[in-house]
Formats: C-alpha cells, sequence, structure tokens
C-alpha cells in the first residue's frame, strides 16, 4: 500500500508510487501530452491528404494532356506548332534538372 503525500492524504488511492494521487496525476498529465501528439498526427495527416489530392489531380492534368498530345513534344517554329522527337516526359526532366531553382517543391 502507498504512503500518500499531504495532498492526496484524503484520497483512499492505492497505488505503486510513494503517492497514488501524485502518481495519478503524472498519468493524467501524460495522457493529455499524448492526446496533444494525437491531435498534432491528426491534423498533420489531414494537411497530407489535401496535399496529395492537390497532387493527384495535377498528376491526372498532366496525364491527359501528355495523352492527347501522343506524349511528344510540340514546339512552335514561328507561328506554326508541330511535334517533337523528344517525349514530354523527357523534355520536362531535362528543363527541370536545368533549373532545379525554378521548382522549389522537388
Amino acid at each position: 500500500m502507498s504512503t500518500p503525500c499531504e495532498k492526496h492524504a484524503a484520497l483512499p488511492v492505492v497505488g505503486q508510487s510513494p503517492c497514488a494521487g501524485c502518481e495519478i496525476e503524472r498519468l493524467m498529465a501524460e495522457n493529455e501530452a499524448l492526446h496533444a501528439q494525437v491531435d498534432t498526427l491528426a491534423e498533420w495527416y489531414a494537411n497530407s491528404l489535401t496535399e496529395c489530392e492537390a497532387l493527384r489531380k495535377d498528376a491526372d492534368r498532366y496525364r491527359w494532356l501528355r495523352d492527347k498530345m501522343g506524349g511528344c513534344f510540340v514546339r512552335r517554329l514561328d507561328t506554326e506548332f508541330v511535334r517533337g522527337d523528344m517525349r514530354l516526359d523527357s523534355v520536362i526532366d531535362v528543363e527541370i534538372a536545368k533549373a532545379p531553382l525554378a521548382n522549389p517543391g522537388q
């Protein structure tokens, strides 16, 4: 049986620590901190889902456009558009590699 401190002497609580009341307070504080962590993680998860959905929409738009173009790069010569010989994905990769700061999200 534990010996309660003056603060918790009136409480008939049995525990493992020298004062069961202090142990209960410690556990309650720990529980509150864990709930705060769960809330933080839940918010992060919700934000991640929102960002993922936005990225998915961007990817779907790109794929739609790429498929409509037959996957080929279209370039302008004077006032006329012609198909290039490079695949659109390759052109994009080359341009990103040239200027990585232009795409800070990567």
